[in-house]
């Protein structure tokens, strides 16, 4: 019963290709923001990008750098900084991410209800 906990399997099963079981994870309502796009319910997030998720954090070797997080009442959010390296020899490529999660305590456990999430490529300069 730990948000924490919520947030990071999610992420694993999305990293393990677990579709079925990351989506237990969500509200049957959560908002889904990123890369401009939205995703209104589970059912959107299924329909729409899921899949896409999967695929895209298939390409990467990815390290969490730093987390945190808040808890008031049955209301949390976790907020992870990701470093993202790629896995193609022929062009490595290294990026960060940055995902945002609220969730809410309902009888089952903790539920995502909001996700947004960005990724960038590094700069050169480092930022």
């Amino acid at each position: 019963d730990d948000p924490l906990v919520t947030v990071n399997v999610f992420r694993s099963d999305l990293l393990d290709g677990n579709p079925g079981t990351a989506l237990n994870l969500l509200a049957p309502d959560v908002l889904v923001y990123q890369g401009g796009g939205e995703q209104s319910s589970r059912e959107d997030y299924i329909k729409n990008q899921i899949r896409k998720d999967i695929a895209h954090l298939a390409a990467y070797y990815v390290e969490e750098t730093s987390q945190t997080h808040a808890v008031q009442d049955d209301l949390a959010w976790v907020s992870t900084r990701l470093r993202l390296l790629g896995k193609s020899v022929e062009k490595p490529v290294e990026h960060f991410g940055t995902e945002t999660v609220v969730l809410r305590r309902f009888a089952s456990g903790w539920l995502i209800v909001h996700r947004h999430w960005s990724d960038s490529e590094l700069a050169d300069d480092g930022g």
